[in-house]
């Protein structure tokens, strides 16, 4: 390719995050863009995102070249990056980011959050409590009656 010739428009595509319960998902809209047009790749806890396409310049016969380039950083901790999905549908790229279940939410901290309204770490340390008062109350329950 004769890199001297071609005239590059470089733009910033318009994206939007999506947080689900289960997954969140980046759409990032590429109008006129076909799927094999696009790269999308995970690099060192970033998604990036490159693309470019052909197109004539209106009103002439003049070729040039619409080209993105775009890095999301993302926490590692926090998705499961082997299970990313994209699709390509009616010029948006979707990209779904499953989310890692932590044993908090195994345990159903976050509808109990959620419920009483308060933060995860007073839930948290709220258990804790409990926890340590079962605990004591069980070894007071062993001291008293042994057999």
């Amino acid at each position: 390719m004769d890199t001297k010739s071609n005239y590059y428009d470089y733009f910033e595509p318009f994206c939007k995050w999506q947080s689900g319960e289960i997954s969140n998902t980046l759409r990032v809209h590429l109008q006129g863009f076909q799927r094999d047009q696009i790269n999308v790749q995970v690099k060192f806890g970033k998604i990036l995102i490159e693309g470019e396409r052909e197109y004539v310049l209106e009103g002439t016969s003049a070729t040039r070249w619409k080209r993105f380039s775009k890095e999301i950083p993302l926490e590692r901790r926090e998705y499961k990056l082997c299970n990313m999905k994209t699709k390509f549908e009616a010029g948006v790229l979707s990209i779904i980011l499953p989310k890692k279940v932590h044993k908090a939410d195994q345990l159903g901290l976050s509808k109990l959050v959620s419920t009483l309204n308060v933060t995860r770490t007073t839930v948290e340390v709220m258990l804790a409590v409990s926890m340590g008062l079962a605990v004591g109350a069980y070894g007071t329950y062993k001291l008293i009656f042994p057999n």
